[in-house]
């Protein structure tokens, strides 16, 4: 039961990196690194999970920037955030890789939960992702279109908004 448990810690990592990318600010980047070394520490996918946040964060934080705003996100906030998140989980990370390399369950060594299309399109199966996401994860599929609307102004909402529709795309490609 870690996975589920460890979403408890992906929320948070999720707002103190929007804040740490959209305001700056020592707090957030450790909120963001503590947040995401609870989480990665809960389950290890949960450290794939904030490594794409954390991509389609910077990379809509620096596209929906301007001017010296842009270099400061490009410069100093986007190295900050992965650095943070890297530093903080890279001791876990190592340990985890020599010493649990080689899975030993083999339901962990093939794909499972997922659909085929024509012999080469595959997909999350959505009845298996929505019960293992829960809840959560239909608010963030309806909350599209709230965020679409009210994201023009709060830089935040933009980059919650990519992180839905990045992780959407992912799991349905």
């Amino acid at each position: 039961y870690p996975f589920p448990f460890g979403k408890i810690f992906l929320i948070p990592f999720i707002a103190f990196a929007a804040n740490a990318l959209a305001r700056g600010g020592g707090i957030y980047f450790a909120g963001a690194a503590l947040a995401s070394f609870a989480a990665a520490g809960t389950h290890i996918n949960h450290f794939l999970i904030i490594a794409f946040i954390t991509f389609v964060f910077s990379i809509s934080a620096l596209a929906f920037s301007r001017g010296a705003d842009r270099r400061r996100v490009l410069r100093r906030r986007i190295p900050a955030l992965a650095l943070a998140v890297i530093l903080v989980n890279l001791p876990y990370l190592l340990l985890r890789y020599v010493r649990d390399y080689a899975p030993n369950n083999e339901i962990q060594t093939h794909v499972q939960a997922t659909f085929r299309f024509a012999g080469s399109l595959t997909i999350i199966n959505p009845v298996v992702f929505f019960s293992i996401a829960g809840p959560l994860a239909l608010i963030a599929f309806l909350s599209a279109g709230i965020l679409w609307r009210r994201s023009r102004e709060d830089l935040n909402l933009r980059l919650l908004l990519c992180g839905v529709i990045g992780i959407y795309a992912v799991v349905f490609n």
